[in-house]
């Protein structure tokens, strides 16, 4: 078989696997005030990117893999193929008590294509929101506790995207996508009572999403260590079917218009010496946006921070490992966007690194943990504590034979 079928035969393979892990995994998210709200955000990052506390808008270096900037790909200068594995430790306290719940999901995959030496096609599958949580609270009547009511949510909201990135001389980047959100996420409400004379009681809300959305982003090169980025992402109006049943029968169905939030972000890094940078992003999310058949729900806008740093010991291919391996360290800010909590807002501290093949280094494998939390005024009645990991497999070139020089 020719290289070139073989390559093309890969990229079918690839893009095929990760459809079908992406369609087998179930998706879930890492906090209970999912309840009753749209979601939480869904995050187009790897494992790099999570590692430098979330930073990733002005990062053009070729290997800023994650899709935060449409425009990135254009730095890429290879084709690549990025997958990102996630698992989650989530603890939440409530007046009810204390749960705890591990999670497993794969947030985003990715395959860029050169088109040319300074245009790159991107095909992404990533999460758009995500609905799963759990919730357990004491069913009372007449102050005498009677039952237990639980409230999960289970399911997310995808999007399939396609885009192009191009370079503009030498400085410029600028890119585009298009993307399709999909998905039918379900809310089950369950009564379970303890007295005798009463039944279990579960009733289901499966609402199917449908929507497009798009994305710009351009990057610029102000000088050899220092580059910025900018980011807006739009969405026309979801188109919702929402269908309410119980163990026994259908109750209603009903369709919906979901006006969606906007966002937009700008982002900086500078590179420290020969094998450090530094990097940073402010993004705003115009959460008051957010309707359902016109009518708003009284959510706030947020603007949310990401910092981070990342550095090697040598860069010399022959050198032990650990010293090649890039370590990674950041802090995040990610408020609420629902008012019933008030100033509800996410803090988390991130460290990460990367394992790069020795014959190429466009391939690696990254990793990156993240500690994060909810929550932390003794008045709250709410608290969080998340541990979230996060695997990122990055690469193509070298996987199909091409080799890089020795140093």
């Amino acid at each position: 078989m020719a290289a070139d079928s073989k390559r093309m035969l890969l990229y079918i393979v690839l893009i095929a696997s990760a459809a079908l892990a992406l369609v087998a995994c179930p998706a879930l998210a890492n906090t209970i005030l999912a309840a009753g709200t749209p979601g939480e955000p869904g995050i187009d990052l790897d494992a790099r990117a999570v590692g430098m506390g979330g930073a990733a808008l002005g990062l053009f270096d070729g290997s800023n893999v994650n899709g935060a900037n449409p425009a990135v790909p254009a730095s890429y200068g290879r084709a690549v193929f990025s997958v990102t594995l996630y698992r989650g430790y989530n603890s939440y306290e409530t007046p009810a008590g204390r749960s705890v719940e591990i999670t497993y999901d794969i947030p985003r995959a990715e395959l860029a294509i050169p088109v040319s030496s300074s245009l790159a096609l991107s095909l992404a599958l990533r999460q758009e929101l995500n609905q799963n949580y759990e919730l357990t609270r004491p069913l009372e009547y007449e102050g005498v506790v009677v039952g237990t009511s639980r409230r999960k949510g289970t399911g997310s909201v995808y999007s399939f995207s396609a885009g192009l990135a191009g370079r503009l001389g030498e400085r410029w980047y600028v890119g585009g996508v298009a993307g399709y959100d999909f998905g039918a996420p379900k809310e089950i409400y369950t009564k379970e009572f303890k007295e005798k004379g009463y039944s279990r009681i579960e009733e289901t809300l499966e609402a199917a999403y449908k929507g497009v959305k798009g994305a710009l982003g351009a990057g610029y090169l102000v000088t050899d260590k220092f580059s910025v980025g900018a980011q807006l992402e739009v969405f026309s109006t979801h188109r919702v079917h929402e269908t309410v049943f119980t163990e026994y029968a259908t109750q209603y169905e009903e369709d919906h218009r979901f006006a969606m939030p906007w966002s937009a972000g700008l982002g900086a890094a500078y590179v420290v010496g020969p094998r450090g940078r530094f990097a940073a992003d402010v993004r705003y999310t115009a959460w008051s946006r957010f309707a359902v058949d016109g009518e708003g729900l009284g959510y706030r806008d947020t603007v949310e921070f990401h910092a981070g740093a990342e550095g090697r010991l040598t860069a010399a291919r022959k050198s032990f490992f650990l010293w090649r391996m890039p370590f990674r360290a950041g802090v995040s800010y990610v408020p609420w966007y629902s008012t019933e909590h008030g100033e509800f807002a996410k803090t988390g501290v991130a460290v990460g690194a990367g394992y790069l093949f020795r014959n190429n280094e466009n391939s690696r494998l990254d990793v990156a943990l993240e500690y994060s939390r909810r929550g932390d005024s003794p008045s709250r009645e709410l608290k969080e504590e998340m541990f979230d990991f996060y695997l990122s497999i990055v690469g193509l070139e070298a996987w199909l034979g091409k080799r890089g020089r020795e140093d």
